[in-house]
């Protein structure tokens, strides 16, 4: 005959299990947390911010930012690694803001700004910014933005001399420009998912018409060109 002590632990093993099926999806996600997939740059928006020799270059990357768990994430750093540029002038940048570009055929004047921290205006183009302190991605969701790095010797975290460089607009312009072969790659360290890496590297049209492109930023305020 079958004790009560046994047939009490038979049902709390059956308990267990038939818990265990029910919460397994959950629980899994509970061990391995948040999931994070970052999508490479399509396009790398390039302009000028502030009035003459204080001016600086910043460059904007575009991507979607995809959590396919149920648990949030958020960044912990967010930086802009230059690769191909001349030796000692290979530099790495914080990210200042995540900004939303406007992009238009008529007056200025006539384009509302988004709704953000502050307001850039260039000739046929508005650029609304936010601070990226953080970006904060909830479980399932997906943030497609543009994340801005001025290239500044105030932003940069690499060997003095590499920073120094990267004096002002002219500065930096004087070293992208020659150089279409150059690599833009975003680090992003998340909270939960550990470090991810995505690269911008300029289009065969790019490439191309890159000096043209870099001119065309100093002029008009930014300009546009295409990764692969």
């Amino acid at each position: 005959m079958v004790s009560s002590e046994t047939w009490t632990a038979a049902a709390a093993w059956v308990a267990a299990g038939l818990t265990a099926l029910v919460a397994g999806p959950d629980l899994w996600d509970r061990i391995h947390g948040a999931k994070i997939e970052v999508s490479p740059p399509r396009q790398v928006l390039l302009y000028r911010d502030g009035a003459d020799e204080n001016s600086i270059m910043w460059v904007a990357l575009d991507t979607t930012i995809l959590n396919r768990s149920r648990f949030p994430d958020t960044t912990e750093s967010l930086v802009l690694r230059i690769s191909g540029a001349p030796p000692g002038k290979e530099a790495v940048f914080r990210a200042e803001s995540t900004v939303e570009p406007i992009f238009s055929t008529t007056d200025d004047d006539v384009v509302a700004c988004p709704e953000m921290t502050r307001c850039i205006r260039k000739k046929q183009m508005t650029i609304g910014e936010e601070r990226a302190d953080g970006i904060n991605i909830s479980g399932g969701n997906a943030l497609s933005l543009y994340i801005s790095f001025p290239l500044s010797m105030g932003n940069c975290i690499s060997e003095t001399s590499a920073c120094e460089a990267y004096a002002d607009f002219n500065s930096a312009s004087g070293i992208l420009e020659p150089n279409p072969d150059l690599r833009f790659t975003v680090e992003l360290s998340m909270a939960e998912d550990g470090r991810k890496y995505v690269t911008c590297a300029l289009s065969n049209e790019t490439r191309q018409a890159w000096a043209y492109i870099i001119k065309r930023t100093g002029e008009n305020g930014w300009a546009t060109g295409n990764c692969i």
